[in-house]
C-alpha cells in the first residue's frame, strides 16, 4: 500500500515540473489523505498489513475525510479516542 501512496506523490512532483499548480494541490491532498488512512488502518507489528473499517455485514466501507482528520488529531494530540464513529 505504501508502493501506491508513493507513486500519487511521484505523480504530484511530475505535475509540479510540468507547471500543472492546479493538479499539484489535488494530488498533494490525494498523497496526504491516502497516507493518513494507510497509517490508521495498518494493523500495528505487521507492517503493512491493512485492516480497513468495515461495516456490520463485513464489506468494507468508505472512510469519510472528517473522520481521518479525527483520527490523525487524536494520533497528534496523544489521546486515545477512537476515531470511529459509526
Amino acid at each position: 500500500m505504501f508502493k501506491e501512496v508513493h507513486r500519487m506523490f511521484k505523480q504530484a512532483t511530475y505535475c509540479f515540473d510540468v507547471g500543472a499548480y492546479d493538479a499539484v494541490c489535488v494530488m498533494c491532498r490525494a498523497t496526504a489523505e491516502a497516507a493518513c488512512y494507510v497509517y490508521l488502518t495498518r494493523k500495528k507489528g505487521f507492517g503493512t498489513l491493512l485492516q480497513p473499517p468495515r461495516t456490520l455485514d463485513n464489506r468494507v466501507r468508505q472512510v469519510r475525510f472528517y473522520e481521518l482528520q479525527n483520527g490523525v488529531r487524536n494520533i497528534l494530540s496523544g489521546t486515545k479516542e477512537s476515531s470511529q464513529q459509526d
